[in-house]
């Protein structure tokens, strides 16, 4: 369908790129009630247009984003995912976020195709002009007109719902550039003939905060991760640990002769208990920990105790979490 389209997309924004294949997803067990409260919204036709997932850095924004995304696509509501991501060329601005949405809303509605070519090639620039340009020609206006179109051939199609996914938009590198994305995408609330629903992770950084103070409250909802009760991200990150480390303690055995076998009951409960207890509520510290013990080359449990070794006082969160990956 590219090849059609003479418009850029910039390169592994989508929650199947092969540059972030292999980052964690939410395991089945973890953020329940969360995800279902995501799920929801997004098949709530009368649902708010944008849901604001909010959260202080490592708090597992980008894992959650990119679970629902796959959620999404396997329900046949996905319409696309940019993910920010800054200092990574055209992923830490927004000079390709709406061509690359044109892109992906072209696959996954064939109808837009022929309105986004004439959009094209009655202005061949389109990519090079400003998001607002950019976002009514590709994207609104497409999506209006043949929407619309759909709706006269089959006057009994029910209004399709398009959620776009995006993820770390405190990324973004220009400030003026976040409140426009705001703004611009907020407009498709009042689209007749398509719902499209907005889910967008970040920082309460001061740009985006100021931006949502001038949406209405019935445009959006949020949701602030670090304010979810205590008692359900120590369950979480648990749960997390215990699988991620009995996974590693099984694929360690199998590479080694019985001799050299971790225990069956390995790491055991109270060193899940102190890892939890040390995480909490960082899920970026659970994913370091069990990248940095899960490396083939070395022993898990000598790797393990360079975590749990640390002591309990006058350490950073950030100390904690990568000097024992540095030393």
């Amino acid at each position: 369908m590219e090849s059609k389209i003479d418009l850029r997309s910039a390169e592994g924004t989508a929650f199947d790129s092969y540059h972030d294949e292999l980052d964690a997803r939410c395991h089945p067990d973890t953020r329940e009630d969360l995800l279902h409260a995501i799920k929801e919204w997004a098949h709530d036709l009368n649902g708010k247009c944008i849901f604001w997932l909010k959260g202080m850095v490592s708090t597992g924004k980008s894992i959650i984003a990119q679970t629902v995304a796959e959620c999404f696509d396997a329900d046949g509501l996905l319409g696309t995912m940019f993910f920010f991501k800054r200092g990574e060329g055209e992923r830490g601005n927004a000079s390709r976020f709406f061509t690359t949405i044109a892109l992906d809303l072209v696959c996954k509605v064939p109808a837009l195709v022929p309105y986004v070519k004439n959009a094209i090639e009655s202005d061949p620039r389109i990519s090079g002009k400003s998001l607002k340009d950019q976002f009514e020609k590709l994207i609104l206006q497409p999506l209006s007109q043949a929407m619309q179109t759909s709706m006269q051939i089959t006057t009994s199609m029910q209004i399709p719902t398009l959620v776009i996914v995006v993820d770390a938009l405190d990324e973004c590198e220009r400030e003026g550039d976040i409140r426009m994305i705001l703004r611009l995408l907020l407009q498709t609330q009042h689209l007749q003939t398509v719902h499209v629903h907005i889910f967008l992770t970040s920082r309460p950084e001061l740009p985006i905060r100021l931006e949502f103070e001038n949406i209405s409250a019935d445009a959006h909802q949020d949701v602030v991760l670090q304010d979810i009760l205590q008692s359900m991200i120590e369950h979480d990150i648990s749960v997390y640990f215990t699988y991620e480390l009995g996974r590693i303690k099984d694929e360690y055995n199998v590479r080694r002769s019985p001799d050299c076998w971790l225990p069956s009951d390995w790491p055991g409960d109270e060193n899940i208990w102190t890892l939890t207890k040390m995480a909490v509520p960082l899920f970026i510290f659970a994913a370091t920990v069990c990248r940095f013990v899960g490396n083939r080359k070395q022993d898990p449990k000598s790797r393990l105790a360079n975590f749990l070794e640390q002591p309990a006082s006058h350490v950073s969160s950030l100390e904690r979490t990568y000097l024992p990956v540095l030393q």
